[in-house]
């Protein structure tokens, strides 16, 4: 996940943030590591690779909430997508 195009982008950790239900696909349209979970922000499999990919702490990607504290900081991610914060 961490070379994926998808994590190139400066807005990656936001837009996984912001929906309660994630799901990630592969370049032939068949869900990501064939984890058929109905929401990858609630499984250990995918949830084991978005830190390193992403530069969040796993806490912060499951249980955002818009009011957080530190919440610019938490989804501060550059062009590179590495966290910048």
């Amino acid at each position: 996940m961490a070379k994926s195009p998808w994590n190139t982008q400066g807005w990656t950790v936001q837009k996984f943030l912001a929906p309660k239900t994630v799901l990630f696909y592969d370049t032939n349209w068949a869900l990501y590591l064939n984890d058929c979970s109905p929401n990858y922000k609630e499984s250990a499999v995918v949830m084991q690779e978005l830190p390193g990919a992403t530069g969040t702490d796993t806490r912060a990607l499951v249980g955002f909430r818009p009011e957080m504290r530190g919440t610019r900081e938490k989804g501060a991610v550059g062009v590179d997508g590495y966290h910048n914060a």
